[in-house]
Parts: structure tokens; C-alpha cells; sequence
């Protein structure tokens, strides 16, 4: 394990959870969502907030984290909740996401929840995201952002953000279609952006 995930992984050991996804966006996504729905992977899915809640509505949903600590949590959760039949947990590193055991072209769904601030190569990145979704199959993905000519605070959670400018240029050159699904502003200055590519 490495430095970045030995912190995570103490994280959530000290019971550190992260915000869940919202249902009402979630419904939202899956009702504008045309295939399937039957499959979908959660990248960096902590403690299991979202793959329960996609188990719940009937998916096989494939969760993975770097933290050991967040699985066995996620693990529990799904027992708990009565969905362990449908969800399996992976340890994966995300800067390392095309040695991960997910089989291309299977996903019909495949969530990033704010993450992908801590993905270093965002574009290999989304070219084999782009290579494990199902032929109609969407990459939904919440991230904060930063916009150009603002001037951030701690509180902004920029060190969670990406910039707007680029990520979604990078979107556009890997995906064909990029739409931005949803924005919640959570402070004076802070946006949380719910994109939807295919």
C-alpha cells in the first residue's frame, strides 16, 4: 500500500464516511439512462453508499476502492441491507484501472463519485472507462470543479475539484457525447457537476 492509500485506508478505520449519493439525482440518472440497466461498477466506492442503492433497484453492481478498510465496511453494509448477492467489492487503484478484473464492454453503468481529483492521467483514464461500458452503456461522473477566474477558499473543496475547463475538454475528446446532467452549488463559490457520457 502506498502513502496516499495508507491515509485513506486510517481514514476509514477511524470511521471517516464521505457524503452519499442523493437518491432523487440518482433516480433521475437511472430514468434518463436509455439501456439495460443491469450492470454497472462503482470506481471508488468507499464504504458502498451508491452500490447498495444501485443493488436496491435491481443492478449487479461491481464496487471497487484502494482501501481494504472502505471493502470490508462495504462488505458489511450490503449483508446488512440484504443486497450481498448482487454487489461484489475489488481493491483497485484507479491510476492503475486497466489491470483491475472488470471485463470490457460489460457495463451498462459506470459510476465515479468524487474521485477523479485523485486520478493522475484523467484521459487513460477515461479511454479504458470508455472500453468497459456496454455498447449503449453511460459513465456518470460527480466531481467538483474549479472555473476560471475564481479565487477558491479551503471550504470550496478544491482540493477535491478538478478544473471545469479541462476535464470537460477531456471528456469531449474521449466520449462522443458529454452532457451535463446536473449542477449543485454547495457554497457561495462551490459547484458540483453530475456529468453523463456515452
Amino acid at each position: 500500500m502506498n502513502e496516499q492509500q495508507t491515509k485513506w485506508d486510517e481514514g476509514f478505520k477511524a470511521g471517516r464516511d464521505y457524503n452519499p449519493i442523493n437518491e432523487i439525482l440518482l433516480d433521475s440518472v437511472l430514468a434518463y439512462v436509455d439501456n439495460e440497466k443491469k450492470a454497472a461498477v462503482d470506481l471508488g466506492c468507499g464504504t458502498g453508499d451508491a452500490v447498495i442503492k444501485l443493488a436496491k433497484r435491481g443492478l449487479t453492481v461491481t464496487g471497487t476502492d484502494w482501501s481494504p478498510e472502505a471493502l470490508r465496511k462495504a462488505q458489511i453494509r450490503a449483508e446488512e441491507e440484504g443486497v450481498a448477492d448482487k454487489v461484489n467489492f475489488q481493491e483497485v487503484d484507479l491510476d492503475k484501472l486497466a489491470e483491475a478484473n472488470l471485463k470490457a464492454g460489460e457495463a451498462n453503468i459506470i459510476l465515479c463519485k468524487l474521485v477523479i481529483a485523485f486520478v493522475s492521467d484523467r484521459k487513460a483514464f477515461c479511454e479504458v472507462v470508455k472500453g468497459l461500458l456496454s455498447e449503449n452503456g453511460v459513465f456518470v461522473i460527480q466531481t467538483p470543479v474549479l472555473h476560471d477566474g475564481v479565487e477558491y477558499v479551503p471550504e470550496d473543496k478544491p482540493r477535491i475539484a478538478v478544473s471545469y475547463k479541462e476535464f470537460k475538454a477531456t471528456l469531449e475528446e474521449v466520449f462522443t457525447e458529454v452532457i451535463e446532467f446536473d449542477h449543485s452549488y454547495y457554497s457561495d463559490r462551490g459547484d458540483l457537476v453530475t456529468f453523463i457520457v456515452k
